[in-house]
């Protein structure tokens, strides 16, 4: 029996799964534009409040220390980078959406 290879590689689907390969090929490139989505809504301004504007040096530090850790946990195992790129899109829309303010109210650390 042959060992798998550990390489970066999107061709991880065999010939019975040739249905999927058309939607996982897609996946990269929803996430790049959820990013891009996400980048272009403008910061919310003060609005009114009066307190400390919280700082996000910390916040964006671990956040792509952990973004960072996803991708080499998964760098090498069978179908990761098809996990971890559409993850990672998802939460790096959500976490520039939290820090321009377009959460306020629901998740923002100010509200």
């Amino acid at each position: 029996m042959e060992k798998p290879s550990r390489v970066l590689r999107f061709d991880v689907l065999d010939s019975t799964q040739e249905w999927a390969r058309a939607h996982l090929d897609g996946l990269p490139g929803f996430a790049l534009v959820a990013v891009i989505a996400a980048a272009m809504v403008p910061e919310a301004g003060d609005g009114g409040y009066l307190g400390v504007k919280y700082p996000w040096g910390k916040s964006t530090l671990v956040f792509w220390a952990v973004i960072a850790l996803l991708f080499a946990l998964t760098a090498f195992m069978r179908r990761g980078l098809c996990y971890a790129i559409p993850v990672a899109g998802l939460q790096i829309s959500v976490f520039t959406l939290l820090s321009h303010g377009a959460m306020n109210g629901l998740t923002h650390p100010c509200s």
